[in-house]
């Protein structure tokens, strides 16, 4: 009697620990995208984030949604640095790395997602590209720099598989963010099949030929060193990697990036 009761225990532990599992992974599964995307959702005043110099840069996406970024014409042939930003905030943030550029004579365009800053709509992996894609169509030049930051290097390396441009920048990039996911998550089962942005730079790095500067933060704690380090691996000879061991995920721009990232651009 007494071993059948500690079964019957057992069991009913079982089924509530099931449960609370399936729970954990519903809630994930519908929630993944409030987990990963951290938009600040304002009308940026220009002024305030020391960006006067640059001009809205308003496109209409394949999908039909007006969204609008933020544009400095560069000075004679110099190229337009096109900027595609981490998961939070919104590109206002980002004056601090890309100023030095535009002192250089640089364009850049510094491109915001729908559901970032003044833009309606929702992010998502294919909503993303959408919107870099209508950035790119309205530029029509092939006289760009593709530059990813964080999250921002799932865009930027997508965009290099379809777009001629001079060379790709990726700065704290990842392999996949589903193995970022993986890292994180590992107590979730079956994660390949209920994560829905899975930005799968791994598989498309070493389609692009043109030349690659992979800026490593060796403290990163958001997506970690070792991704970027395989990426970088993957990606064909035509690249250059600077590990930079004392920075952090989001502040490997006070390590003197600006000017790493411009004497690349000059040696192109």
């Amino acid at each position: 009697m007494k071993e059948k009761l500690n079964v019957n225990k057992i069991s009913m532990i079982i089924v509530k620990l099931f449960f609370l599992y399936t729970i954990i992974i519903a809630f994930f599964y519908y929630s993944q995208r409030d987990m990963m995307y951290f938009p600040t959702k304002e009308e940026y005043n220009l002024s305030e984030y020391n960006l006067d110099d640059f001009k809205k840069f308003t496109v209409i996406t394949n999908d039909n949604l007006e969204i609008s970024g933020l544009y400095k014409a560069p000075f004679d042939d110099k190229p337009i640095i096109i900027f595609f930003h981490g998961n939070t905030g919104h590109a206002g943030y980002r004056e601090n790395k890309i100023r030095d550029f535009v002192n250089k004579g640089y364009g850049v365009l510094l491109a915001e997602y729908r559901g970032y800053g003044p833009n309606q709509g929702k992010p998502s992996e294919k909503n993303l590209y959408e919107d870099a894609r209508a950035y790119l169509n309205k530029l029509a030049s092939e006289n760009i720099v593709i530059y990813g930051q964080s999250l921002g290097t799932g865009i930027a390396v997508q965009m290099a598989t379809e777009y001629k441009a001079k060379a790709l920048i990726l700065e704290t990039p990842f392999d996949s963010a589903l193995n970022v996911a993986k890292e994180r998550y590992f107590f979730i089962a079956f994660l390949n099949y209920l994560m829905h942005d899975k930005y799968e730079n791994d598989k498309k790095i070493s389609t692009i030929s043109i030349p690659k500067l992979f800026i490593l933060a060796g403290k990163d704690e958001v997506v970690g060193i070792k991704g970027g380090k395989r990426l970088a691996d993957i990606a064909d000879n035509n690249k250059k990697v600077i590990i930079i061991e004392d920075a952090a995920h989001n502040i490997a721009d006070k390590f003197d990036v600006p000017n790493k990232i411009i004497s690349f651009i000059n040696d192109l």
